[in-house]
């Protein structure tokens, strides 16, 4: 923790604080997944960003565990690459340019993927869905987070998102998302509100905890399945 403590000003530069917790609490939970193996978890972040989740996860897990961050985004995915000098084992993490719709990986090779709050800007994110699906492991665990569109507070989302460039926003709710992998045979588990800090709620996003518009969907890959390619 102390290592991650280090890079943690760097991260926050240009990033809302109140994401980096999410970013927490996904590493915190993968940690606590039941039925993997963490010595030799193999683990995708789908848009990684400024890397910070995996910098987390890289403090926790063995060094036998192979971490992968992609992103769209070319200067994030340097500035990621750029950090990991002199704080990361490199021998288990690595970052690369990637668009997730033409994500092209091993078949059936991860055993967690983690995408936070990424299925909300993407253009077409059934595609992604299913190549998430098809890259995921049987058995593995896929872990997604997003803002909820359910109500009013959805919008915040769409705003800070609209604010940094984003010309679309995908509106989500934990039902219409956890439906965007029911073609591909993957099985929600777990729904749950992502437990944001109540001073950054109030001081950030002006609301009380209780209403957290960032939730969490676990789900899970059958031990066996086939998809039909989607176009």
């Amino acid at each position: 923790m102390r290592e991650a403590n280090r890079i943690q000003p760097d991260l926050v530069h240009g990033l809302p604080y109140w994401r980096l917790l999410v970013q927490d609490h996904v590493a915190n939970h993968v940690l606590g997944i039941k039925g993997i193996d963490l010595d030799k978890i193999s683990l995708l972040d789908l848009g990684c960003g400024l890397g910070y989740m995996l910098a987390r996860l890289s403090h926790s897990l063995p060094r036998g565990a192979r971490l992968v961050g992609i992103d769209v985004n070319k200067t994030a995915v340097a500035r990621a690459e750029a950090l990991v000098e002199g704080i990361w084992d490199r021998t288990k993490t690595e970052f690369r340019c990637v668009d997730a719709e033409n994500l092209d990986l091993k078949e059936g090779y991860f055993d967690v993927i983690a995408a936070n709050l990424s299925f909300s800007v993407f253009r077409k994110p059934g595609r992604v869905a299913y190549r998430v699906a098809r890259i995921l492991k049987p058995g593995g665990k896929l872990i997604v987070t997003e803002v909820s569109s359910f109500s009013v507070l959805g919008k915040i989302g769409e705003l800070l998102d609209a604010a940094s460039g984003h010309s679309y926003y995908n509106l989500l709710t934990p039902s219409s998302l956890a439906n965007l992998f029911v073609p591909f045979g993957l099985i929600a588990n777990k729904v749950a509100r992502v437990p944001l800090k109540a001073k950054v709620l109030k001081r950030d996003l002006k609301i009380p905890p209780r209403l957290s518009p960032v939730f969490l969907i676990e789900l899970s890959k059958p031990d066996s399945i086939a998809l039909k390619r989607k176009k």
